[in-house]
């Protein structure tokens, strides 16, 4: 297993995501779109912290609007992916 000793992982423990999930996403970047561990690291923070504000900016509220936002963001997500492979 990978050992990941950047300062954007210790800000996720602060979130209480398990170092074990993280490695394991971070290796499975790395392996399928051909990234560094570090860039993977930067890409799991995006993810993490950006979900966190989207839902922050949005008051927590899982309503009409959240699930189109939702919608828009796994568009954006899933072309960003398509687009590693592509590099």
């Amino acid at each position: 297993m990978m050992s990941h000793g950047d300062r954007s992982l210790d800000s996720l423990h602060q979130l209480c995501i398990p170092q074990c999930t993280i490695c394991s996403f971070i290796e499975t970047m790395c392996r399928l779109y051909h990234v560094t561990p570090d860039q993977a690291d930067k890409i799991f923070l995006f993810g993490i912290k950006g979900a966190f504000a989207v839902n922050k900016a949005m008051d927590w509220k899982k309503d009409d609007e959240w699930f189109q936002v939702q919608k828009v963001l796994l568009t954006f997500l899933a072309g960003g992916y398509e687009a590693l492979h592509k590099l």
